[in-house]
């Protein structure tokens, strides 16, 4: 099991200083560093088709099976040298379906590496429809960024917006697996200010600004 952490903020105009970012960062990923002894990274950059969103992804990897780490987040840079990012808390029980399909580029013994190559082959839906298992991610493409689990919501992830009304923006998004709900008590819908992320479905957040030049982040569901 790995710790995954998501932070996106509109750059020029986010309501939090540098140094109360740094401060609820640090009180997030110590959270995060308990479900990951073995590898813990953070890394920083921007959206270039949206240059006001600062996305700062963190992981904290427990290393169970294969003689290597595979640490995350995953960052890979191409030939435009634009970043995209990808944190994955999850088992993939078909994983030799992938491997058969698509030939040597996925024999990898870590599914976070083959599950992000048939992403990158074949598009983030049309992949976790096959996978077989039980699964939180999110994933930084070039226009926006995506997250979400699987559909039985096995893995957790909370986020600090309540997706269920989808009616309200935030100044700064947050979405994590460090801390999971109640599950003992069905009624609870959010702790601490956080809000379970509701399973099934893909879920988009990106920047956006408002009349007047504020930096909001919004989020939408995808399918």
């Amino acid at each position: 099991m790995c710790g995954i952490h998501l932070h996106l903020s509109p750059s020029p105009s986010s309501l939090q200083s540098d140094r109360d970012l740094s401060h609820d960062l640090s009180h997030d990923l110590s959270l995060l560093n308990q479900r990951g002894p073995s590898y813990q990274s953070t890394k920083t950059f921007n959206l270039p088709t949206t240059p006001l969103s600062n996305v700062t992804l963190s992981a904290a990897v427990l290393h169970i099976r294969g003689d290597k780490i595979c640490e995350q987040p995953i960052i890979s840079t191409s030939s435009k040298s634009f970043q995209t990012g990808w944190c994955w808390n999850g088992e993939c029980y078909n994983l030799s379906d992938f491997q058969s399909s698509s030939g040597s580029t996925l024999n990898s013994t870590s599914d976070t590496k083959v599950i992000l190559d048939s992403v990158a082959a074949t598009g983030l839906h049309e992949t976790l429809n096959k996978v077989r298992g039980e699964y939180s991610f999110i994933h930084v493409n070039k226009k926006s960024v995506n997250f979400g689990r699987d559909a039985l919501g096995r893995r957790s992830l909370t986020c600090n917006l309540d997706l269920s009304p989808l009616l309200d923006d935030v100044s700064t998004f947050d979405c994590s697996s460090s801390l999971s709900l109640d599950a003992s008590d069905l009624t609870v819908s959010s702790i601490g200010g956080l809000y379970e992320v509701p399973s099934g479905w893909v879920w988009e957040c990106f920047c956006t600004l408002e009349e007047g030049g504020r930096g909001v982040v919004r989020v939408r569901r995808g399918r």
